[in-house]
């Protein structure tokens, strides 16, 4: 069996390639929550397949979900805000995306190398620390990656902007193949949904989260719902923090209320 080496090109195009599928997640209104390399496969001609949906959910009205049962969880490819608060969004899934990108451009090294996944990783990523680029990526890979894990959801990318900012990264006809190669998926899967007909998507079962609300784009100062914590789960005894941001200005203000 002949072994090709990989190019940057091809961690370019699994990387796009990823982005797209998570982009169609999105428009079926479905969460991954387990996003990483692993679960991504690589099919006959370098198609990318994302895989595992055992922590994928569909969601309807609202956006948000936040985990109410215990269970092992995928912490070094977690958001913050999963990780303190076990809560899944679409932002989340783009923390994690983030990650993949990590483990493509490092040729699939363990994320956080050193560290363990504990309380100190996330004291750590709260402080504001995040991962040096990794060996194979250039400048506007890893500002993809840190955008990606921003602090505030609301900061990161869409997986539509990631597919557009990756994309233009790759040569066109390169591009140009991996969209085309989509198109008649796409089409049969319109005509499905048109003919109420069930795929694997509409077939997944509603969350069994706590669903919380999604924050609007009106640019008044809106409640995250997701970052806020009861007493019993805030790192500071008898404190709840709720962090607020600005939609049009994009500052966030956080807010510590003493608990009685």
């Amino acid at each position: 069996m002949r072994v090709e080496t990989i190019s940057t090109a091809d961690l370019l195009s699994w990387s796009f390639q990823v982005a797209r599928g998570m982009e169609y997640l999105v428009s079926r209104r479905v969460l991954h929550g387990d996003l990483a390399a692993r679960n991504i496969l690589l099919a006959d001609d370098d198609v990318v397949k994302i895989c595992d949906f055992g922590l994928a959910k569909r969601t309807y009205h609202i956006e948000n979900y936040k985990k109410t049962s215990d269970g092992p969880l995928p912490v070094k490819w977690m958001a913050i805000e999963s990780i303190r608060d076990r809560v899944f969004s679409y932002q989340s899934d783009a923390w994690s995306f983030g990650i993949v990108l990590w483990e493509l451009f490092s040729l699939a090294k363990i994320p956080y190398p050193g560290m363990e996944a504990d309380e100190k990783l996330f004291v750590k990523l709260e402080n504001g620390y995040r991962m040096e680029a990794p060996k194979y990526s250039n400048t506007a890979i890893y500002k993809i990656m840190l955008d990606c894990w921003s602090a505030n959801p609301l900061d990161r990318p869409t997986f539509s902007e990631l597919s557009e900012r990756l994309g233009l990264l790759l040569e066109d006809g390169v591009r140009t193949h991996y969209i085309k190669l989509n198109d008649p998926y796409l089409m049969m899967n319109a005509q499905r949904i048109k003919d109420k007909e069930n795929d694997y998507l509409t077939m997944m079962t509603p969350p069994s989260f706590q669903q919380l609300p999604s924050p609007q784009n009106d640019g008044s100062l809106t409640p995250l719902g997701y970052v806020k914590m009861g007493a019993e789960e805030s790192p500071q005894k008898n404190v709840t923090e709720i962090c607020y941001v600005n939609n049009k200005s994009g500052e966030s203000t956080s807010l510590t209320e003493n608990i009685d």
